[in-house]
């Protein structure tokens, strides 16, 4: 474009100085070829000013790219000129510039954040805010279930007495006495460790949902053999998810801009992480 304009340019110059040396010879030249070659001179600059004009409205629009309500650069955007395909990313700073006219469309694209699109209606400098989206993993509510063991059963009628008469399997008094404190403390353990593997096992239940391809593919765009690699490299374990300080689109984020800074020889996960995958 910039060429283009430099074109114009260096017609408009040409055809003035035509017009100067006209003006010089016309004592040499007859009147009416003198005026048919300043009619002809005058028209070609002026549909040289008519193209220079179209050429300088293709101008470039600059911009900052910025995260709605907290006013925080968002850099590696990517703003689309529909128009015309015009392609480029903003940088760490949030700011662009990309070439575009009045009444072109722009779409701007980045993830963990809703893609907005913005009306060109004019060439200065603009501010585009986008939303960052929201979506979590959702809370994982375990329930545990009840057992047959007897050895698990609590005596309702047990109200922290350290000796209770010893009964049979169908609860009939057998004779003795049983110390409930140790075999008390020794059941809940058990019970603590069962209901904390079933909420750990739910959880991974949960985290191998949400990290499979299509529904990755909402927050991340990766192709793929790039897809399969991320899936295989980031994937979080339960505790990172149970963390308060969790958040699904903050962490996918922080984690492609790790995957695309790898070199893609390190983009490749280690064989040991898929036991048996090789002979």
């Amino acid at each position: 474009m910039t060429l283009l304009i430099y074109l114009v340019d260096a017609c408009l110059l040409y055809a003035m100085l035509n017009i100067v040396k006209l003006v010089v010879k016309m004592q040499g030249i007859t009147l009416l070829k003198s005026k048919f070659t300043l009619m002809r001179t005058l028209l070609v600059a002026l549909v040289a000013f008519c193209v220079s004009c179209v050429a300088q409205a293709q101008n470039s629009v600059q911009g900052k790219v910025m995260e709605y309500q907290t006013r925080i650069a968002i850099a590696g955007v990517s703003i689309e000129n529909v128009n015309n395909h015009h392609t480029v990313v903003n940088n760490a700073g949030g700011n662009f510039s990309i070439t575009a006219k009045s009444g072109d469309i722009l779409i701007f694209k980045v993830p963990a954040y809703q893609p907005d699109t913005v009306l060109v209606t004019r060439t200065s400098s603009i501010e585009v805010f986008l939303i960052p989206v929201t979506r979590m993993l959702k809370a994982v509510n375990v329930t545990t279930t009840t057992t047959s063991n007897m050895s698990t059963y609590y005596d309702p009628e047990f109200h922290g007495q350290p000796v209770v008469y010893a009964r049979d399997k169908d609860l009939n008094l057998k004779g003795g006495i049983v110390w409930r404190i140790p075999y008390w403390k020794k059941d809940q353990k058990k019970k603590d460790k069962i209901a904390a593997l079933e909420q750990r096992y739910a959880v991974m239940e949960q985290i191998d949902r949400v990290f499979q391809q299509k529904n990755l593919s909402q927050y991340i765009t990766l192709g793929e053999a790039d897809m399969k690699n991320f899936i295989a490299l980031y994937t979080p374990t339960p505790e990172m998810v149970t963390s308060k300080k969790f958040d699904l689109v903050t962490y996918l984020n922080d984690c492609l801009k790790q995957y695309r800074a790898l070199p893609p020889e390190k983009r490749q996960p280690p064989p040991d992480l898929f036991p048996g995958a090789n002979p």
